[in-house]
């Protein structure tokens, strides 16, 4: 379902993960990509994630939108975190079979939590959702197990 991200480097999955998951068969199974400062991602979302008439279903791209934020405060700090909060903002639908990018940015440590945000994009740069997140750092030995869990 995913499409290369050519020139970026790519992130490390975990492979029970519902989005980036390469061995979740019932996942999104998208990888993450980054440029050293924000997080990407490529995906085209087949008829399975079908919402109402031919859009995709909000909550998928909500769930996409969360995985950017965590993966864009990764590139900046090596660490993960948890979502606390975010706040979507739906802004046009996203038709079935549409290639998007997801593309989600660090904007602001405050020390015991990161403010990210994140968007929806096509090849054209049309915006179907965006989302501005609160993530909880993990603590030094949750980052440590989760890091050995990669792939």
């Amino acid at each position: 379902m995913q499409s290369e991200n050519t020139g970026l480097k790519p992130l490390p999955t975990y492979g029970k993960c519902f989005v980036c998951g390469q061995s979740n068969q019932r996942g999104l199974q998208t990888p993450f990509f980054t440029d050293g400062r924000t997080a990407q991602a490529t995906f085209k979302p087949d008829q399975s994630l079908l919402g109402y008439g031919h859009a995709v279903h909000g909550g998928i791209l909500g769930t996409l939108l969360d995985e950017a934020l965590i993966w864009a405060c990764y590139v900046q700090t090596g660490r993960f975190g948890v979502t606390a909060e975010m706040t979507v903002r739906y802004l046009k639908p996203l038709e079935v079979e549409t290639e998007c990018i997801i593309t989600g940015q660090m904007v602001e440590d405050k020390g015991k939590i990161w403010m990210a945000e994140a968007e929806i994009t096509d090849q054209t740069n049309r915006v179907y959702a965006r989302a501005k997140g609160k993530i909880i750092p993990m603590t030094e030995e949750q980052n440590k197990v989760l890091m050995e869990e990669l792939n």
